[in-house]
C-alpha cells in the first residue's frame, strides 16, 4: 500500500522518481484545482517490501480546494499503477479523499472526512478489497472536539475484526485541551489494523477494540 499523496511505496528503500504538480488558476479566487503526477522507479527487492521484480509505478492525481468565508471543501482522487519488469500483471490503486468543514454559530464548528481506496491486486494469491476510513467532528470552542470514527475494510489480510460486523467498526473519542500545552483524549470503540498515513508518513498500527484513555502534556 502506498500513501495517498503520491509517494512511493511503504517499506522501499530503493526508490527514485519526480512528482510535478499543475495549480489551475480560475476566475474565483476561493478555488484552487490542481493535477499532479508521480512516475517513480523501485528497485528494492529485499525484506518486507515483497517485490519480485523492480516496478515503475504512475500515479496521477487531481483535485481541488475551495475556501469561500468559514467553509473548507477538499476533494482528491488519484490512480496508481505499478508496472512490474517481469511482465506480471499490474497492481492497480482507486483512491478518493474529501473534506468539509464549517464554523457553525455560537462557537462551535463541524468537520466531516471521507476517504476510501480500493486495491486491485495483479497475480498475487490475495483478494482484491476495498477499505474505507471516514470521521465526523464537532468542535465545541477551543477546547473540545467531539469524533465518530467509522472504518470499513474487506481485506482479508486484516488480523483485527470490526466490533459491529466483521467489516465494520466504529468508535467515539472525546477530546478536551484545557490550554495550548496540554491534552487528554478518550477513545470508545474499535478501529481496523493496518497501514495509517498522515503528513506523507506512514506506521503501521495494530487493531484496537475496548476504552483508551490518553493524556499529553508538553515541556
Amino acid at each position: 500500500m502506498i500513501t495517498e499523496d503520491s509517494a512511493a511505496a511503504v517499506n522501499s528503500n530503493d526508490v527514485t522518481g519526480a512528482r510535478i504538480k499543475a495549480d489551475i488558476i480560475v476566475e474565483d479566487p476561493n478555488v484552487k484545482p490542481y493535477v499532479a503526477v508521480s512516475l517513480l522507479r523501485d528497485r528494492d527487492l529485499t525484506g518486507l517490501h515483497f517485490n519480485k521484480s523492480p516496478e515503475t509505478i504512475v500515479h496521477p492525481v487531481a483535485g481541488f480546494k475551495y475556501t469561500p468565508s468559514g467553509t473548507l471543501i477538499m476533494i482528491n482522487g488519484g490512480y496508481r499503477q505499478a508496472h512490474r519488469d517481469d511482465g506480471d500483471l499490474h497492481d492497480h490503486l482507486v483512491h478518493v479523499d474529501a473534506e468539509f468543514s464549517k464554523e457553525l454559530p455560537g462557537d462551535n464548528g463541524i468537520e466531516i472526512n471521507i476517504s476510501a481506496w480500493n486495491f486491485i491486486w495483479g497475480d498475487d494469491t490475495h483478494y482484491d478489497f476495498l477499505e474505507m476510513q471516514n470521521a465526523l467532528v464537532w468542535r465545541r470552542g477551543e477546547h473540545w472536539d467531539f469524533t465518530i470514527y467509522q472504518d470499513w475494510s474487506n481485506n482479508t489480510q486484516l488480523t483485527s475484526i470490526g466490533n459491529f460486523t466483521r467489516e465494520l467498526y466504529g468508535a467515539f473519542e472525546t477530546r478536551y485541551k484545557p490550554n495550548s500545552k496540554e491534552e487528554f483524549r478518550v477513545l470508545l470503540g474499535a478501529y481496523k489494523a493496518g497501514i495509517r498515513c498522515s503528513g506523507g508518513q506512514c506506521r503501521i498500527l495494530p487493531g484496537f477494540k475496548g476504552l483508551e484513555f490518553a493524556y499529553r502534556k508538553d515541556f
